[in-house]
């Protein structure tokens, strides 16, 4: 088409072969005075309904019409086709109904152009029982329109007042994924559009023919399991409209230091968007144009704020690492320097969040891996937190006497977060803190530093669940699986080299074999070859050469039964020594 159309049409189809093609044409035969396109995808009915559209295709340039490899339903047949619309309407018919009135669309979109507290147009209709029926027949049963003619948000949580032939404008993330739990589709659609609007319902004159034929999904049940449906539908639209007023952001800080961290955040976008959220990401390092495509809002603070000072009872960090044929539980004595950093990144994106209109935040760790099933748990936590009367939902690893903490996920009201935890923007507020709380320099990590926050003064206010919830609520995630090159010593000149105790698997079970690795794993862009000495007492027993090029490379050898300890050389230059026996690490191999 030559024009941008200013109404799309779209049509889904399934076995309606009968009817289709009256269908297509009572809307190609339209009078406008604008250009509009009509959109058709049968969903690999067989029954003959794509070779009867695939003709009219070859005759109509405004027709774009969908070829169909396999069934997807209801849902996402029309999911899809709205997404390919361009129009700034959105007109929807089903495939076996048919338009009567030749001016509908140049109506509708006249009065949406002149009302624009209008977000959609609708008609009333005559309400057929036969498929059979070739022009508008004398003996159409039933004159059908709206209870309501001006019908408002608040109208539909008592009934579906929307009527036939509805004609709107385009709304962007129309589609929610709790609406594939609704089976009147057309139901949940039509609050989405009204929380942008109000509805007209013209009486007259009648805009087509709804077919009642017992052949739809829908039109095959009884009236008793119609209504039964229908309130179903109603109590899974009115709980998630509850939900969707806790207006929520989702927080991804990441420090993208190598490919396999940029890999992780792409996929975990990707997940995020199918699932709608409204991502906001926050990093130390550049962010690559096609994730911020990915995401609706970027803050790039180049100035990674890193602890300098020494304290207390650093404690250490346990990263599982997921390589080709094995896996890394890796216990590394944590410098936490890059807590500093997230603390004020989440306090700028909270600021940011609520400025943008937004009342809660959740948020997740990205080196993390979150599946399909914890993805769903956490669309659902909004209505956890309604059902308990609750503003937050924390997972807290804790235990007495210990600084275990870890929040792998948070979700929380921003006004109450703002308002209990203080605010960190320099190393200097951290230190306040530890003095006034502890009278010295106490390392706490960021999880500690937000639960005793909240410990003083809000966790009425809270669900706080334990970490073995967690493996509960989600069941498909990895969690731990990558350190930031901010919290990587500088004796290793951003290449570690390690002792591993290596574990294999019996009968499901992994145990100690009483062998070694030693790995050596590089975090910087660049070459890097590494010469170790491997030592029994005062001998050297063992001489490896290893090399890795570029970030998230990798490479490993066995020791020598006896080894007690490894120097390691890069240039010549001797840059630290390990003993074997202060390994707390070990690899699992497949």
């Amino acid at each position: 088409m030559s024009q941008r159309p200013k109404v799309s049409v779209i049509i889904p189809a399934y076995k309606f072969a009968k009817n289709i093609q009256q269908c297509i044409y009572s809307v190609l035969w339209q009078q406008t005075d604008f250009p509009f396109e009509v959109l058709v995808r049968d969903d690999f009915s067989q029954d003959g309904s794509a070779e009867l559209i695939d003709r009219i295709n070859v005759y109509h340039k405004n027709l774009r019409y969908f070829t169909a490899t396999e069934n997807w339903g209801y849902h996402k047949n029309i999911e899809f086709l709205y997404n390919q619309t361009r129009g700034v309407y959105v007109s929807y018919i089903d495939g076996d109904d048919f338009f009567t009135d030749e001016k509908k669309l140049q109506r509708q979109v006249e009065f949406l152009d002149n009302n624009p507290e209008y977000v959609g147009h609708c008609t009333s209709y005559w309400r057929y029982e036969d498929y059979h029926v070739k022009m508008l027949p004398e003996n159409i049963r039933d004159f059908m329109t709206s209870w309501k003619l001006d019908i408002k948000l608040e109208d539909l949580f008592e009934e579906n007042y929307i009527s036939f032939g509805r004609t709107f404008r385009k709304i962007p993330n129309l589609f929610k994924p709790w609406m594939k739990e609704v089976s009147f589709l057309d139901y949940a659609i039509n609050v989405e559009l009204c929380k942008h609007g109000k509805f007209k319902c013209e009486e007259f004159p009648p805009g087509g023919v709804y077919r009642d034929n017992g052949e739809g999904i829908l039109t095959k049940l009884s009236p008793e399991e119609k209504k039964q449906l229908h309130n179903q539908s109603k109590e899974i639209i009115i709980k998630n409209y509850k939900k969707d007023k806790m207006k929520t952001i989702t927080i991804i800080d990441s420090f993208i230091h190598n490919e396999y961290v940029e890999q992780k955040l792409s996929d975990f976008l990707d997940l995020a968007k199918a699932n709608y959220h409204d991502v906001l990401l926050i990093s130390n390092t550049t962010i690559p144009q096609y994730i911020q495509n990915k995401v609706k809002y970027c803050i790039y603070n180049s100035n990674n704020i890193l602890f300098n000072d020494e304290y207390e009872n650093v404690p250490s960090i346990v990263l599982w690492k997921h390589m080709q044929g094995f896996r890394i539980n890796e216990v590394t004595h944590g410098m936490q320097r890059h807590g500093l950093s997230v603390m004020i990144n989440l306090f700028d994106s909270l600021r940011f969040a609520k400025s943008l209109g937004y009342d809660y935040i959740q948020r997740f760790e990205i080196d993390s891996l979150h599946g399909p099933e914890a993805m769903n748990y956490i669309n659902n936590v909004p209505l956890l937190l309604q059902e308990n009367e609750k503003q937050g939902l924390f997972y807290v690893n804790h235990y007495p006497d210990s600084s275990d903490f870890s929040f792998h996920y948070f979700y929380c009201n921003i006004d109450l977060f703002l308002n209990t935890v203080k605010p960190i923007k320099s190393e200097k507020d951290y230190q306040d803190y530890l003095y006034e709380e502890f009278g010295k320099k106490k390392f706490i990590n960021v999880e500690e530093y937000l639960y005793s926050n909240f410990e003083k003064t809000n966790f009425e206010n809270l669900i706080l669940k334990p970490s073995s919830d967690q493996k509960v609520d989600f069941p498909d995630t990895l969690w731990n699986t990558e350190t930031s090159m901010s919290n990587v010593d500088s004796k290793y000149k951003g290449t570690t080299t390690k002792f591993y105790k290596v574990r294999r698997e019996t009968d499901g079970i992994f145990a100690d074999t009483g062998e070694y690795i030693v790995l050596t794993f590089n975090y910087v862009n660049e070459d890097k070859s590494r010469y170790i000495k491997l030592f029994s007492g005062y001998n050297v027993v063992q001489e490896l050469y290893q090399n890795v090029n570029g970030k998230g490379s990798w490479t490993y050898h066995g020791v020598t039964p006896g080894v007690t300890h490894m120097e390691i050389y890069e240039n010549n230059e001797l840059l630290f020594s390990e003993d074997i026996d202060t390994s707390h690490s070990n690899v699992e191999f497949d």
